[in-house]
């Protein structure tokens, strides 16, 4: 079995998931006829598609049936769902993709990104991985501070 077989069988099982998720079940016995008339039928139970639309879940049913597809081949990819139409968006994915989209197509944006994540000095990384700084460069306070917390987690991890 390959991983692309194991993905189709993992996104089956998502759409299975999801339609128990937005089902009412009033007894055992009920969902797993839900499910089974699902998988064979690929049939929702009466009133299931109904009831998505009055909750404002138009998607839902187009979704499912599209995970749950019978032939694995026509399954999306996990990716495709998150991709896809049929998930709502919310308002930090949309600004996230904006600014992902800008720093693809603006070099300035992907200058300021990499200034963000990888020009701030770190004290305690200098002070423990830069071979050029030495302990004793540092304040009193630094190096009490430094020497205050590696006390506390050798007392705690190492000493007993």
């Amino acid at each position: 079995s390959s991983v692309s077989d194991q993905s189709k069988r993992d996104v089956y099982a998502l759409g299975i998931i999801l339609f128990e998720m937005w089902s009412a079940f009033a007894t055992t016995m009920e969902r797993i006829t839900s499910i089974d008339r699902l998988r064979r039928l690929e049939s929702f139970p009466q009133g299931f598609e109904a009831q998505q639309v009055k909750a404002n879940r138009r998607n839902v049913c187009q979704l499912i049936r599209w995970l749950i597809n019978a032939e694995p081949t026509t399954r999306p990819t996990a990716l495709q769902v998150l991709d896809s139409e049929l998930l709502p968006r919310t308002m930090l994915e949309s600004e996230l993709h904006q600014f992902l989209s800008n720093v693809q197509s603006k070099p300035y944006f992907h200058a300021m990104l990499m200034e963000a994540l990888f020009e701030r000095e770190d004290r305690a990384a200098a002070l423990f991985y830069d071979p050029k700084n030495a302990l004793s460069q540092y304040s009193g306070s630094d190096f009490a501070l430094v020497l205050s917390n590696l006390t506390r987690i050798f007392l705690k991890h190492a000493a007993q």
